[in-house]
């Protein structure tokens, strides 16, 4: 069938999902794409131990005041739900992955070692928490709590969803934007063991965005005229109606929620105590530059951008 359905169309329809038929037998999982597969194996070689490769002896609560410290223990337990998140994510895009005709294994490696790496990122996100001000289950207030309640997996299995959309907004775009953030917190940081986390984040992150490209850089060529404006569609609504509300980059969230002062404040106390913190205007800067220049490179692989951009240029002026 025509892939033209949007992710935010499933969303707002409410309609049971339609899963694809399964095209998974006989089941290939021989080497197709070599840049690819170098990539998934990389990755492998790559993988960090959160245990042993991160300096938690260094990590002191006592050396910070509680205020500072239970700063960042909010900021901490918001990166480790964000991480949580992705680890779904990246499951159901496997699975969605394996019932569609004609998918690499390698991709499908990828698929599974970005969610191995969102792990990490998820506990290690998680133990810096615990170790500073203690780690949250839950943001603040209600409509908070609220910004992580999507239906991503909804939206991945539906088969009228084009499986290259989705891995142009959520494995190509948002790890370029999360390394950029990761980078400008690592940078502002004093703390070893919190230096060590970030880098090796922004390190997967890398890879991630590595292979997504690998990918999208063989494949988008190939698409249709319809079907690269369905995936430009689909990438101008998910950042208008999901990736800009905040729950990745908190500094979008809309000033008006309740409880959105504590996250920025605890950012900005956090940044201010090298504790991996983000102020809001930085944070704002560095993901309106990322994303621009992550549309404009899709732009150059055939995508039609214009509202992906028209999208991101009313971001600026609402957090201006």
């Amino acid at each position: 069938m025509a892939r033209l359905t949007t992710e935010m169309q499933i969303r707002s329809s409410g309609d049971a999902i339609t899963l694809p038929q399964e095209q998974r037998y006989p089941l290939d999982l021989m080497r197709r794409n070599p840049a690819l597969h170098d990539r998934y194996l990389e990755s492998n070689r790559r993988m960090w131990d959160v245990d042993g490769d991160v300096r938690w002896t260094k990590l002191d609560a006592a050396a910070h005041t509680t205020a500072a410290a239970q700063a960042a223990g909010y900021v901490w337990s918001w990166q480790a739900w964000v991480s949580f998140r992705d680890i779904t994510t990246c499951e159901a895009t496997l699975v969605r992955s394996c019932l569609e005709r004609d998918v690499a294994a390698d991709l499908k490696f990828c698929l599974a070692t970005r969610a191995s790496e969102r792990a990490a990122a998820a506990d290690a996100g998680a133990e810096i928490a615990a170790r500073l001000g203690g780690y949250r289950d839950r943001p603040a207030t209600v409509e908070l709590e609220t910004l992580f309640d999507t239906d991503m997996v909804r939206r991945v299995l539906h088969e009228g969803v084009d499986l290259d959309a989705l891995l142009v907004a959520h494995f190509a775009l948002v790890p370029a934007v999360d390394r950029a953030v990761a980078e400008a917190r690592r940078a502002s940081s004093n703390e070893p063991a919190v230096i060590d986390v970030l880098q090796h984040v922004v390190d997967d992150l890398r890879r991630q965005e590595t292979w997504a490209w690998t990918y999208l850089h063989g494949q988008l060529p190939t698409r249709t005229h319809d079907s690269l404006n369905g995936i430009g569609r689909n990438l101008a609504e998910v950042l208008a109606s999901d990736l800009l509300l905040g729950a990745r980059w908190p500094a979008l969230i809309d000033p008006s929620l309740p409880g959105v002062d504590s996250v920025i404040a605890a950012e900005e106390l956090a940044a201010d105590s090298g504790l991996g913190g983000l102020a809001a205007a930085q944070q704002v800067q560095v993901v309106d530059t990322a994303l621009a220049a992550s549309i404009d490179r899709l732009g150059a692989l055939g995508v039609p951008v214009s509202e992906a951009h028209s999208v991101i240029s009313k971001l600026v002026r609402r957090t201006g």
